[in-house]
């Protein structure tokens, strides 16, 4: 059983920015408006196709993330 995401990491290097983590990182902001903790790192290391997201507790790493929409789908499976 997945527990409850209650922070989640979004790469803002230098590729991942390419893709639109900045943008990624303020609206999710928006979205969960506190109920879920929202920060950044420089680089997961995998780098090239989209935005990497780190979701905890589950310690899972989600390369390749479009869009907002994308990361909402992810968060509400949980």
């Amino acid at each position: 059983m997945d527990k409850k995401p209650n922070l989640i990491v979004i790469c803002n290097g230098r590729s991942c920015k390419k893709y639109g983590s900045n943008y990624l990182l303020e609206a999710i902001q928006k979205k969960e408006q506190n109920a879920i903790k929202v920060t950044t790192k420089y680089c997961f290391g995998h780098c090239g196709n989209g935005i990497t997201v780190l979701i905890l507790p589950e310690e899972k790493i989600y390369p390749n993330i479009k869009d907002e929409k994308e990361l909402l789908n992810i968060l509400n499976s949980k």
